[in-house]
């Protein structure tokens, strides 16, 4: 039986949660739901069939079975199940009151087809390994909420089907491998709210014709420049480009909306525009941030040339970095043609960065200029303006390999005087004063502590620490904190998450999203062969899924 402890339990997180029902005054009336508790493991009360006038249920552990009595719920509005032995087939039976379904960590083979008969669902969450959905979804008339997260499979393509669902407001198909938008998606004319996360789309066309679209995620999606469909979307408020190699967003600036890339950015029409390059007040030409992964570390290095740009002490822009707070809405897209940026990694050398005999486009051996060199020649030929060189992973790369005999040139006091002969070339260079070398470096790669002592020697380093801060939501604030704080104590700060992870959180699915698919891995990652470590850590996290 359910004792009076664990419904008053109920009560209170039914309160927190803003869960719809009445108070309750004994059990065959009480109206709200079941938290997830630790003697639920073993199944939900065999009795809780006699809750016969019940509108919610929240289980957030994993049971291993469902009772029959289960099916006497018919007055269930709101169902939320971590994961069962049960077939979700038997759950749904005779629940034909059913509005919020939230199944998202069931990994389901396919859709569920009593789904289906649910005409007065609202709100569906699931997780999925489904490629085809049935027509029948049509029968859904009431469905304003949809969000299907991707498993092992995905459904490569956005299904027509779910285009016939004309009072959908939200739809969510993350991680999916969906490479193109159907035409169908047109009669979709109330949705508000889009969510492609992490697919490789490569054709728009089909957006500017969702004419109330509030708000688009594109993140992690690939894309190197910003579609001028979403121009045409005028009731854009929030846009959502974070881990994109996007350098130009000028295209968006007579559109009144909110930017997130990497961090939030101030609305487009009040984005400061960078002026042109004033004297510099900066002796250390050779910058690298470094910390853990999540930091803001690439959004820094923005900053790091805007700070530059607008001739502020050098003493004031490495403590503004390093307090690495809110970007404040800087846009350096007017200085693209001054700012190139390039990854190391260990097949990278001498001939891609300096200069080398390569194939051309008629497959014949030519010398070809390096970025390095190139840059190195813009510098010079324009000396009034700062050139910028953005290095990503710099200590992933093999130094000595790739810079050769530059590495003593970059040093402050050997510019514009120290000159070499290049090996292939055979003609005088040296480099110009007028060029920043900015790295970001990750503090978790144990290869940090084997980087090559001439760089550390010519480099100024700033470490980037997470900002709690900059996380908006409460829960995520929290659990942030209490994980940075347990792996400082094993790990240490090295390897602290960083506030990226936390920014875009807005409720309590986002933040489950983040904390299974985002922190789980890097966990399992940090203490691999440390199951002890491991599993103390994960309970952590599993007390706030």
């Amino acid at each position: 039986m359910l004792t009076q402890e664990e419904f008053n339990e109920i009560c209170k997180w039914a309160d927190e949660n803003n869960i719809p029902g009445k108070k309750w005054k004994n059990k065959s009336k009480y109206s709200w739901g079941i938290d997830g508790y630790d003697n639920l493991r073993n199944g939900i009360p065999q009795d809780i069939g006699l809750l016969n006038k019940i509108k919610a249920i929240k289980i957030n552990r994993g049971v291993r079975n469902i009772p029959k009595g289960f099916s006497k719920l018919t007055t269930l509005e709101y169902l939320h199940i971590k994961y069962t032995d049960k077939s979700i087939n038997d759950i749904l039976k005779n629940l034909k009151n059913l509005k919020v379904i939230d199944l998202k960590s069931w990994e389901l083979e396919k859709f569920p087809k009593e789904i289906y008969e649910l005409i007065k669902l609202e709100k569906l969450y699931l997780q999925t390994d489904i490629k085809e959905i049935s027509k029948e979804i049509n029968k859904l008339i009431n469905l304003k909420v949809l969000v299907l997260y991707g498993g092992e499979d995905q459904i490569e393509k956005i299904p027509k089907e779910l285009c016939e669902l004309e009072n959908l407001e939200q739809l969510e198909l993350p991680y999916e491998s969906i490479d193109e938008i159907p035409k169908e998606i047109q009669k979709l004319q109330k949705l508000k709210k889009l969510n492609l996360s992490g697919n490789n789309i490569s054709n728009f066309n089909e957006l500017c014709k969702l004419k109330n679209l509030e708000t688009l995620d594109l993140s992690y999606c690939q894309i190197t420049e910003i579609p001028k469909e979403i121009t045409k979307l005028q009731k854009l408020k929030k846009l959502n480009l974070s881990d994109n190699e996007i350098r130009d967003f000028s295209i968006l600036s007579d559109l009144n909306l909110q930017i997130f890339n990497e961090q939030p950015v101030l609305k487009t029409k009040k984005n400061i525009k960078v002026k042109q390059s004033k004297e510099s007040n900066m002796s250390m030409k050779n910058i690298i941030l470094y910390g853990s992964p999540g930091v803001g570390k690439t959004h820094n290095t923005e900053k790091l040339i805007a700070l530059i740009e607008e001739g502020i002490e050098e003493k004031e822009v490495f403590k503004t970095i390093q307090e690495n707070k809110h970007n404040n809405g800087i846009d350096i897209s007017e200085l693209k043609e001054r700012i190139k940026f390039v990854t190391f990694h260990q097949s990278f050398g001498y001939e891609d960065f300096i200069e080398g005999f390569r194939p051309n486009e008629e497959a014949n051996i030519k010398l070809q200029d390096g970025i390095f060199k190139s840059i190195c020649d813009d510098a010079n030929n324009d000396r009034d303006n700062a050139y910028y060189l953005v290095i990503d992973e710099i200590n992933r790369g093999n130094i000595s390999k790739i810079f050769g005999e530059l590495i003593t040139l970059i040093e402050e006091d050997k510019r514009d005087t120290l000159e070499v002969t290049l090996p292939y070339s055979k003609k005088p260079f040296k480099i110009p004063s007028n060029l920043y070398i900015i790295g970001t470096m990750n503090s978790t790669d144990k290869s940090i502590a084997l980087i090559d002592i001439a760089l550390r020697r010519r480099f100024t380093f700033l470490k980037m620490a997470p900002n709690l801060a900059l996380v908006n939501y409460t829960g995520a604030k929290d659990i942030m904190a209490e994980l940075n704080k347990e792996i400082t104590e094993t790990l240490g700060a090295d390897y602290v998450l960083g506030h990226s992870y936390f920014m875009k959180i807005q409720n309590d699915d986002d933040l489950d999203f983040v904390l299974e698919y985002k922190i789980k891995p890097l966990l399992e990652e940090y203490f691999y062969g440390d199951k002890e470590g491991l599993d103390a850590i994960l309970e952590i996290v599993n007390e706030h899924i």
